[in-house]
């Protein structure tokens, strides 16, 4: 992560008032910012050549706690029903079924909580506000980390941004200039210090300086028309089946996307879905050109005897009364699909790119999500 020097001290003078009041409650764990000095060259959106001296840090050590609790994530309360879930470094996801707005288990109160915390001791976890966080951690509800699976990368109380008021927007207007951003820069995160951050760009594209407006506009304008297009499809992806997962980058992108609005506090995040929707539909793509390279009818009746020269295209296994079955899918030159179910790994657990002349009976014909095969069986590899 790279920080400036306003935040690097700021940043070092939290985290020795954090280790101080460790070393006089007797909490165990301490914290240590490691810093590095970067010189990052680039031109502003008028071509004018900026140097700028920054810091890129890193977070080691363990969090101060009394008794083995530990911060485990900050819960950030868009309403009573969606949380953004920021969890710390180490940590991959919790259980978001236990958690309740504005809930605190330790005092056993509820109140209108915009963040609140989740800390954890082995095998027990509660949610807390900040109030009784201290009880726990031994430092106040300012938490200064970075949130894993983070696309911004950013220092969270030191952004620059906390404490002022900022303007939101509907998700589709975020990633309508995100989309156009990336079309015309690519995406690049905030941590990478060579080239200027898509979160940064799409902020100058949605609240352009006076004096840039016209060439912000000149470079963009031609995008917009097919960026709202491209900002619907995006949504939708991000609302369906299609975008699914258990990391807390696909809950929160889906908590987002849900909103009426979105703040310039979780732009990081949202200006990196079209990105993931580009991967996704490049996966699409692959599999729909695998689909296209296959004859999709049937070879022979049951109990024909047949002999094909076919390439392992996928290995699976199941397991049943009679033990574990090697299920084979083959497909041959042509682009004629086979099925043997196996009672041994006779052509190895791995797909190929070699072909087999392989002699076999018709056993029957199957066929899943409209795409049909032909089940061998008493196969056998003539050499």
């Amino acid at each position: 992560m790279l920080i400036s020097l306003d935040e690097l001290t700021a940043t070092r003078d939290k985290f020795e008032k954090i280790n101080a009041r460790a070393i006089k409650r007797g909490f165990t764990g301490r914290l240590e910012l490691q810093a590095e000095e970067k010189t990052v060259v680039y031109e502003n959106i008028v071509g004018f050549p900026i140097t700028e001296i920054k810091y890129e840090v890193h977070v080691i050590g363990d969090p101060p706690a009394y008794g083995g609790w530990q911060l485990l994530a900050v819960l950030d309360w868009l309403s009573e029903d969606d949380v953004i879930v920021n969890t710390a470094p180490g940590v991959e996801t919790v259980d978001r079924s236990k958690l309740r707005f504005g809930w605190c288990d330790h005092c056993q109160t509820s109140r209108r909580r915009v963040k609140s915390y989740v800390v954890g001791n082995g095998d027990r976890v509660l949610q807390v506000g900040s109030t009784c966080l201290k009880d726990f951690l031994g430092w106040d509800g300012h938490i200064v980390f970075v949130a894993s699976e983070s696309v911004e990368g950013e220092l969270d109380d030191f952004s620059g941004m906390s404490g002022h008021a900022s303007p939101s927007y509907a998700p589709t207007t975020v990633l309508a200039a995100a989309w156009a951003a990336i079309k015309l820069h690519g995406f690049v995160r905030s941590s990478d210090h060579w080239a200027f951050p898509t979160v940064e760009r799409v902020k100058t594209i949605l609240n352009p300086p006076r004096k840039e407006a016209a060439k912000i506009r000149d470079t963009y304008g031609p995008l917009i028309d097919e960026s709202q297009g491209r900002a619907a499809e995006v949504l939708a992806f991000l609302l369906s089946d299609d975008f699914s997962g258990d990391s807390e980058y696909v809950r929160n992108l889906k908590v987002l996307a849900e909103q009426s609005a979105v703040g310039l506090r979780h732009f990081g995040l949202l200006v990196s879905a079209p990105q993931a929707h580009a991967k996704w539909q490049e996966k699409t793509l692959v599999r729909q050109k695998e689909r296209d390279a296959r004859v999709n009818e049937y070879v022979g009746d049951k109990g024909d005897k047949i002999v094909i020269e076919a390439r392992v295209k996928s290995v699976h296994w199941s397991e049943g009364q009679y033990g574990v079955t090697t299920i084979y899918e083959l497909i041959t030159k042509d682009g004629h699909v086979f099925k043997w179910f196996a009672s041994r790994e006779a052509l190895g657990d791995e797909p190929t790119e070699d072909y087999l002349t392989i002699k076999g009976t018709v056993k029957g014909h199957d066929e899943y999500h409209d795409l049909k095969s032909t089940v061998l069986t008493r196969c056998k590899v003539i050499e």
